[in-house]
């Protein structure tokens, strides 16, 4: 179980990642935070699958290589999704007792699978899955009452909206291989951007207070296309404490290596 002293240090971090509003005080909480969790959780899980890459078969050079999924019963899997024995409580027991002081939820990877309520597609957990509920407001205000920060992920591709486009087994590689994403007309990508941007305020603006925002996918599309230096204002004003990885190119406040170990501690991402 937790004890006294683990639940007072989360809940001062937590206090002090709401009131601030500097760059430096909210950098500082999260170099000093430990050990938190991250969780990948969606719609391929009840099937063993890997989220969104299973469609791929992971990535090239990847070892060992994944089985793909054709991308129409990947999609098509989402109408099955009924995790019934979900239980937010004791999720966010679970986290408290390992002694994160945070924890990442996915809220939506690149397979374009809302795990949130979100106004802007039917493609969610509350529409199109028969769960029906808003799995991430229950995990984010069980993971708050047990004292754990709030981290959310927030894929920037969407591998099923038509205007980014929606992939399939024709235009996908199998396996994936970096930069031959499709590109689209400038009205496409706008109508896209809009949206995409509509999903990160809705996360942003309905679920309180969120310590920590997880971008990914910034390796399709340039930085001015993302504009990351207006998602990171975004998240500024909406969220004045709240900590973004590197993957928002240029205007990240840490560093985020992935399937390697680095020899030195990376440096954060945020530009001069």
């Amino acid at each position: 179980m937790i004890n006294e002293s683990q639940h007072e240090r989360r809940s001062s971090i937590i206090s002090t990642v709401a009131s601030v509003v500097s760059n430096d005080a909210h950098i500082d909480w999260f170099a000093s935070a430990g050990f938190g969790v991250f969780v990948h959780f969606g719609h391929a899980s009840h099937r063993g699958w890997e989220l969104s890459w299973q469609m791929t078969g992971g990535v090239e050079g990847q070892h060992p290589a994944r089985e793909p999924v054709g991308c129409e019963e990947y999609f098509a899997n989402a109408a099955e999704f009924d995790p019934q024995d979900f239980d937010a409580v004791e999720w966010a027991r679970v986290i408290a007792d390992s002694g994160a002081a945070y924890a990442v939820f996915t809220a939506k990877h690149h397979d374009g699978f809302a795990m949130f309520d979100t106004g802007l597609s039917d493609y969610s957990i509350t529409k199109t899955s028969p769960f029906g509920r808003d799995l991430t407001a229950e995990l984010i205000v069980a993971l708050r009452e047990a004292g754990v920060g709030i981290g959310v992920y927030f894929s920037l591709p969407d591998w099923h909206h038509p205007d980014y486009p929606r992939i399939t087994d024709e235009t996908v590689t199998k396996p994936y291989r970096l930069g031959s994403y499709e590109r689209v007309s400038a009205a496409q990508w706008k109508r896209y951007h809009e949206f995409f941007i509509g999903q990160l305020t809705e996360l942003l603006t309905n679920y309180g207070v969120i310590d920590v925002l997880w971008l990914d996918g910034e390796f399709e599309h340039t930085p001015e296309e993302w504009d990351f230096e207006g998602i990171r204002s975004l998240v500024a004003a909406l969220q004045p404490g709240c900590v973004v990885n590197d993957r928002c190119v240029g205007f990240g406040d840490f560093a985020t290596p992935e399937q390697q170990m680095p020899e030195l501690v990376p440096a954060p991402g945020r530009s001069a």
